[in-house]
């Protein structure tokens, strides 16, 4: 009996001996002395036992050290993630090899120095742009840069949000940075980088800056957009960008017809196709270079011609007589339009003198004699001086013109100078009575009466023009 109960102990008193060794060591480790604490773990070189420590371990230090020297990544991506010392969890980072856990980490630490540590292992140039941008500390986001321009060789110009966008790849983000990156090309780049005709139309949209709109919609292919900004964009240069590129004829149309500006106009007509359109801009559009281009653009020649010939008369002027002339030379319409063109140069005879006559200067002082007045509240009396008459500025101007009217034939004896008054002297109570010389005169045909040209250049001492008249 005695020695079956004998037999029976010694398994028991083992269990009792190993336990009692392993709580001496457990005491050790979990001494409240660093020292004792320190020269247990020493010893300790089982890997079960130092990830025990490593997950459980009582004391920072010793799980700090512990996870410094144990191998399996397991049990280091769970301290990286879930201890909750700062340090000990920095540490596990260090030897962290899970790029998926270490840009969770990055992202996701309430430590700013374990962030930046796992910000320094990450190898993805996508999840260092993400971290970049959607990052709050200063630290770690220059961590985060720094390492991205590893990655980036000849970019090292680039703006950071432009870099950053470079590599990113979240739809999310991308539209974020597209609506608001600090930079333009920041902007531009992550707008290109979004996939939805829609979505990235509605950004172009909106972005406030118009260079920037107009980089967006050259790289944009929605010919919707392009006619939006044509139509509707309030910056001048953005709208004349987007009709450079629009091809629909009905938009151009609309452009033609209802745009402000007469260059945006211009360029949709140069793109207009339909053959009525082009008659009527160029009939009714209030821009000359505009009815020329639309009346170039026509195919019928003879539509061309018509068209022409009503412009010159409507237009009414020297110029366009000549220029449909030396058109159409030949034309049945020419020589009629010689005949009109004698009359417009002499009519413009008329109004030349019109134009050269004198115009009244009155002249005033202020009277140095009067007492208590000189001041802004109170200024002094002005004493009339007299009046002069002043040729114009462009005198030699319509001089030589008038000239030129001569000796291609125009008649200065086919239209005289009607209602002609001539400035006034001031009365005698000191109302002024003016005429501005030669108003309300006008150019009328001279079986209508009035002056000569010859009298009024006369009256008005218009004295080359008389000696020319003379001849």
């Amino acid at each position: 009996m005695m020695g079956s109960s004998k037999a029976l102990h010694k398994p028991l008193l083992a269990v009792v001996l190993v336990s009692a060794l392993l709580i001496g060591g457990c005491a050790s480790i979990e001494s409240d002395s660093i020292s004792d604490r320190s020269e247990a773990f020493a010893k300790i070189t089982d890997q079960k036992e130092l990830e025990d420590i490593a997950l459980h371990g009582k004391f920072n230090d010793m799980r700090y050290a512990a996870v410094s020297k144990i191998d399996n990544q397991q049990v280091i991506e769970k301290v990286a993630r879930s201890d909750w010392n700062s340090a000990v969890r920095g540490a596990a980072v260090t030897r962290l090899m899970n790029q998926n856990a270490l840009s969770e980490i990055a992202v996701n630490d309430s430590d700013k120095s374990v962030r930046a540590l796992a910000v320094d292992h990450v190898t993805s140039p996508e999840v260092l742009a993400r971290i970049y941008l959607i990052e709050t500390n200063d630290a770690v986001r220059d961590v985060a840069l720094r390492n991205l321009h590893r990655f980036s060789p000849g970019k090292e110009n680039w703006a950071q949000d432009h870099l950053a966008v470079f590599y990113l790849k979240d739809p999310e983000l991308i539209e974020k940075m597209a609506r608001s990156a600090p930079t333009s090309v920041a902007r531009i780049l992550a707008v290109s980088k979004i996939p939805n005709p829609a979505q990235r139309s509605a950004i172009i949209v909106s972005e406030k800056s118009p260079s920037t709109r107009i980089a967006m919609l050259n790289q944009s292919e929605d010919p919707q957009l392009v006619k939006k900004l044509a139509l509707q964009d309030p910056d001048d240069d953005v709208r004349m960008e987007a009709v450079l590129g629009l091809k629909e004829q009905d938009a151009l149309a609309q452009v033609a017809l209802k745009e402000g500006l007469d260059n945006i106009r211009l360029a949709a007509v140069e793109k207009v196709t339909d053959q009525k359109l082009l008659s009527r801009i160029a009939m009714e559009d209030k821009n000359s270079d505009i009815r020329e281009t639309a009346v170039s653009h026509l195919t019928d020649k003879n539509e061309q011609r018509y068209i022409r010939m009503k412009l010159a008369r409507s237009e009414d002027s020297i110029a366009a007589y000549e220029r449909f002339i030396q058109t159409y030379p030949s034309s049945k319409e020419a020589s009629a339009m010689r005949k009109e063109l004698a009359v417009l140069k002499s009519r413009r005879l008329g109004e030349l003198v019109l134009l050269m006559t004198p115009k009244p200067v009155l002249s005033f002082s202020a009277d140095p004699f009067v007492t208590g007045f000189g001041t802004k509240s109170h200024p002094a009396p002005m004493t009339f001086g007299g009046m002069s008459m002043e040729r114009p500025t462009s005198y030699k101007q319509y001089l030589e013109e008038f000239k030129t009217l001569l000796k291609q034939g125009a008649d200065p004896r086919a239209f005289r100078i009607s209602g002609y008054t001539p400035a006034s002297q001031p009365l005698s109570s000191g109302v002024v009575m003016i005429s501005m010389g030669g108003s309300p005169a006008k150019v009328v045909p001279a079986g209508k009466g009035g002056m000569t040209l010859y009298a009024y250049c006369k009256e008005n001492k218009i004295t080359e023009v008389v000696e020319l008249l003379a001849k």
